[in-house]
């Protein structure tokens, strides 16, 4: 135990890979969103935010949710299985 579980979205056109915490912060620059802005609008705190960011803590099930709906986007995609 302590591994980490990581999170990938794998694309196809150029071989590369994104994990949760890239997807996430593009997701909230697209929307120009400061990390403590995210946190107010979603009712996490700023640390959680930061820590997914910087890939130190992946997302519970109701927090997929939340991100999913707020980015209109699928879980799926959060998660990098869509492409």
């Amino acid at each position: 135990h302590g591994a980490t579980r990581k999170f990938f979205i794998f694309n196809y056109a150029n071989n590369t890979h994104m994990e949760f915490k890239d997807i996430v912060k593009e997701l909230r620059l697209e929307k120009g969103l400061t990390q403590n802005e995210l946190a107010k609008k979603l009712n996490f705190s700023m640390s959680v935010i930061n820590k997914w960011e910087n890939g130190k803590k992946n997302p519970s099930v109701d927090s997929l949710k939340i991100l999913a709906k707020y980015f209109d986007v699928t879980i799926d995609y959060l998660l990098g299985m869509e492409r």
